[in-house]
């Protein structure tokens, strides 16, 4: 509610007075100020997208998240125009005709991008072997290589056992199909589903990104000298979620294998929906607009796996889009060109940001873990040195 979002404003400031008139040092103290000014932020884009204030919303989601990665952008962008090359002289009609939309919707862009997710791929796999081995620990995978949903508790309080954090519990979902942490109620949240899950998928995204990342992160903030680490510096998210979504590329045998899936489609196209709507190319979209592209890819997609049934294909393909725009791009919006929460491109950000740093940074690799911070982030760094949870690197 409006009062409570006001309470909550108060607290902050209240807070944020009292940081700065204890007796923390100056590093400690930028820091704090750093975050309560992040979360205020936060508060006045709730409060703005309540009262349809979208100019207040704009300001406040670029203040928080930045602006479109143009990188990013091209790379997610290429992606699907690559998909799209594959498809336009299909033997189907329908195929073909949505290959051509694609085509046709997304521009073509000459850029000299370097994405170096493939060239981390392999050191990171090997850097991980003793994190996915602790992590997994007591658990086989089983005959069919699927987990079923309906038996997953057991297994992720397993995982919890072995990283040293089980005092969280596996709790299953009332509704709903994603996998998440509440850190305040202890709980890991597992779908209730009815059906089974790869086991690749179940190491790589409950596993390794939601608990040997996000708890771990957790885990270990609560035991630094900074005890914020736990909770997050500043603008921390980019970094948290990058590393997850490479955690859940790794037990494949190659990011290829990974690029394959839904799930690294879906990474691409919240970063796709967020540049394309506030207009990377100079062009802001509505949420219209930005659906009739996004609805294109996912038309050709779906298309492409239900080539006998184009009905069935492009009511998911409707059902998809529909889902990503109104649940996460314009997620606090009202639909309007630039309106657009965007949290949702740090996804891909971050993968690309932690990738590179594998390559550039293997030294700050035995660090990536201990809080809630981004070591690509040069005022975290000099906080993490000042604080002492940084030692013996020469990044900076």
């Amino acid at each position: 509610s409006e009062e409570e979002l006001v309470r909550r404003e108060a607290a902050l400031k209240a807070l944020k007075q009292d940081v700065l008139a204890s007796g923390m040092p100056d590093y400690a103290k930028q820091a704090y100020r750093w975050a309560i000014n992040e979360e205020i932020a936060v508060t006045h884009m709730i409060q703005a997208a309540n009262e349809g204030k979208m100019r207040t919303f704009n300001r406040y989601n670029r203040f928080v998240y930045g602006e479109a990665n143009p990188e990013s952008f091209a790379i997610a962008n290429e992606s699907f125009r690559t998909l799209a090359m594959v498809f336009v002289n299909s033997d189907s009609p329908a195929i073909a005709e949505a290959a051509r939309e694609v085509l046709e919707f997304l521009p073509s862009i000459t850029t000299d991008v370097t994405d170096k997710r493939s060239d981390a791929f392999d050191t990171l796999k090997q850097e991980h072997e003793e994190f996915y081995d602790t992590l997994m620990e007591g658990i086989e995978e089983p005959e069919d290589g699927k987990v079923p949903y309906q038996e997953m508790g057991p297994l992720i309080q397993q995982m919890l056992i072995n990283i040293d954090a089980p005092h969280y519990t596996p709790k299953q979902r009332t509704s709903g199909a994603g996998f998440s942490v509440d850190h305040v109620a202890g709980d890991v949240l597992y779908p209730n589903l009815q059906t089974k899950m790869p086991w690749k998928r179940f190491v790589g995204l409950p596993g390794a990104h939601e608990i040997k990342t996000h708890i771990r992160e957790r885990v270990r903030g609560l035991e630094s000298d900074l005890l914020l680490t736990s909770v997050g510096l500043d603008r921390y998210l980019q970094a948290s979620e990058g590393k997850g979504v490479i955690r859940e590329t790794l037990p494949y045998d190659s990011l290829a294998d990974f690029e394959k899936l839904l799930r690294n489609q879906d990474v691409l196209r919240r970063q796709l929906t967020v540049a394309l709507a506030t207009g990377i190319d100079g062009q802001p979209r509505d949420f219209v607009e930005t659906f009739k592209i996004i609805n294109a890819i996912d038309r050709l997609w779906e298309r492409v796996k239900k080539p006998d049934d184009i009905e069935a294909a492009d009511k998911k393909a409707f059902n998809r889009s529909f889902d990503l725009l109104s649940q996460k791009t314009f997620c606090g919006s009202d639909g309007s060109a630039g309106s657009v929460y965007r949290k949702n491109m740090l996804y891909l950000d971050g993968w690309l940001a932690y990738s590179a740093l594998a390559l550039e940074h293997p030294e700050l690799f035995e660090y990536w873990d201990d809080g809630k911070f981004d070591l690509t982030n040069p005022r975290h760094i000099e906080i993490l040195l000042a604080a002492g949870v940084l030692k013996d690197t020469d990044q900076e």
